[in-house]
C-alpha cells in the first residue's frame, strides 16, 4: 500500500477506536448515574453471594414446568443493590443466562423481595393489553402463550377485575388458586403493570414498560414501592 491508503486504513482505525472509547465512556456514565440513584433510596451495592445467584435462578427453574437440572454457573447477578428492611429483604439487580439455552431466563432493572414470611406457591402474574382491538387480542393470546410456559393458566372469573387485568399462570395452579383470594385479587387488580415471578420466600418484581430505558430515581422509586405494595398484599 503506498502512504495514502496507510493513511486511510490508520484513520479508519482511529475512528472506530474513538467511536468504542465513547461507547464505553457513556456505558460508565451511565453505571455511575445509576448507583448514585439507587445509593440516594437507600440501597447499597454488594457482590452477589452464590447463595443470593441460587436463590434467584432457582426460583425461575421452580417456575418451569419442564424444569432441567439446576446450573446456578450460567445465571449471573450485576448491578446489585440491597436494602434492607424491617421485614425482608429488597434486592435491585440485573440476571443474565449465559447458556444460551431456551430455558434460560434473564431480568433487567429488576427488584426482588426476600422474607422468611413468605411461603409462595409457584405462580407467575404477567399484565395483559388493556385496550380494545384485533391486535390487542392478538398479543394477549401470545402473551398468554408466553406465560403458558410457566405452568397451567389460572383463571378468576369470580374476580372480574383482575381476570381482566392479570394472566396467571403455575406449576400448582390448586395452590395458586388458594393462595390468591378475592381480597388478595383485589388488591392486585389495583396495581399498574406490574409482573410478578413468585415462588417460596422470594418474588421479583419485573419492570414491563421500563426495562429498556435509562434508570430514573422517580421510576425506580414507584418500582421499589411497588414491590412493598406486593409484600404487603402477599402477606395478608
Amino acid at each position: 500500500m503506498d502512504g495514502f491508503e496507510w493513511v486511510v486504513v490508520f484513520g479508519t482505525l482511529a475512528l472506530f477506536g474513538l467511536i468504542i472509547a465513547l461507547i464505553l465512556r457513556a456505558g460508565l456514565k451511565a453505571k455511575a448515574a445509576s448507583s448514585q440513584i439507587r445509593q440516594s433510596l437507600g440501597f447499597r451495592p454488594i457482590q452477589p453471594t452464590p447463595d443470593l445467584v441460587q436463590k434467584i435462578a432457582q426460583l425461575y427453574q421452580n417456575l418451569r414446568l419442564n424444569r432441567k437440572s439446576l446450573e446456578a454457573g450460567n445465571y449471573h447477578l450485576l448491578n446489585v443493590f440491597s436494602k434492607q428492611m424491617p421485614d425482608c429483604d429488597v434486592v435491585l439487580f440485573d440476571l443474565i443466562h449465559t447458556a444460551g439455552d431456551e430455558d434460560g431466563y434473564s431480568e433487567k432493572q429488576a427488584v426482588a423481595v426476600i422474607s422468611p414470611h413468605l411461603n409462595l406457591p409457584p405462580f407467575v402474574v404477567f399484565p395483559k393489553v388493556n385496550t380494545e382491538g384485533a391486535l390487542s387480542d392478538l398479543a394477549n393470546k401470545v402473551i398468554g402463550w408466553v406465560v403458558a410456559k410457566f405452568g397451567s393458566p389460572v383463571g378468576f372469573p369470580e374476580v372480574p377485575e383482575f381476570d381482566e387485568r392479570y394472566l396467571v399462570s403455575s406449576p400448582d395452579p390448586e395452590g395458586t388458586r388458594q393462595f390468591l383470594d378475592e381480597s388478595k385479587l383485589r388488591r392486585l387488580a389495583k396495581t399498574t403493570l406490574v409482573g410478578v415471578n413468585a415462588c417460596g420466600e422470594l418474588f421479583t418484581l419485573s419492570p414491563i414498560d421500563r426495562a429498556s430505558r435509562p434508570l430514573q430515581r422517580e421510576a425506580t422509586a414507584e418500582r421499589v414501592n411497588q414491590a412493598m405494595d406486593v409484600f404487603s398484599i402477599f402477606l395478608s
